[in-house]
């Protein structure tokens, strides 16, 4: 979503304040605008990966769910070790160890993981080898963001039929973070972290002359 408008400061001659201005007085105080721009950003679609192949599975395989997973899930959340999205989930041995054999310490050398909710019930696991995960690659949805873009002109009248504008361009100038979409893997350690991260605030400054 995006709105935008602008806004001629009431200053100056035929204006409402400082209309009895004349001269240098009333070529500074007349002919400015503010304008802005406010931007709403829906989240990327996003899906639980498992970067796991085996038995001619792909390696950006998805998760197989086995519970309830609601299409809202995930939040950013500020944490003291970095930035999460989805805090209420929970990473936990994949059930499917168990049936690994034993034999070299196979079963106690996997590094797969399952997902919780946050009452601890199961509701996401890596596919069978051979099968792939049933859950969509689009069913969740990343970060969302705002951004709010401002600019101030300033006219100044020359000869007829010409006028010098300068212009001060300020983007995102909340300086408000756009967030990157989250780790998905579900065996990544650093599954559900987010690492990148834009929306710095970007001040320009320009002049030009019209006629």
């Amino acid at each position: 979503m995006r709105n935008n408008g602008t806004w001629e400061l009431p200053f100056g001659p035929d204006h409402k304040f400082l209309s009895g201005t004349h001269g240098t007085l009333a070529q500074l105080v007349r002919g400015w605008q503010l304008g802005a721009i406010f931007n709403v950003f829906s989240g990327d679609p996003i899906g639980l990966s498992t970067a796991i192949s085996s038995f001619n599975q792909f390696i950006d395989n998805t998760a197989t769910l086995v519970g309830s997973l609601p299409k809202n899930t995930g939040k950013v959340k500020r944490t003291d070790n970095g930035v999460t999205y989805f805090d209420q989930l929970k990473q936990v041995p994949d059930p499917t160890i168990a049936d690994l054999t034993p034999l070299q310490l196979l079963n106690t050398r996997s590094t797969l993981k399952a997902i919780t909710d946050s009452s601890g019930k199961i509701i996401a696991v890596n596919p069978r080898p051979g099968a792939l995960g049933s859950l969509s690659q689009t069913w969740l949805q990343g970060p969302g963001a705002f951004r709010l873009d401002v600019n101030l002109i300033k006219s100044f009248s020359l000869r007829e039929g010409k006028e010098l504008q300068f212009r001060a361009d300020a983007i995102s100038v909340l300086n408000s973070p756009q967030f990157g979409d989250p780790n998905t893997d579900i065996n990544s350690t650093n599954f559900g972290r987010i690492t990148t991260a834009g929306g710095a605030r970007l001040v320009a400054i320009s002049a030009r002359i019209n006629f």
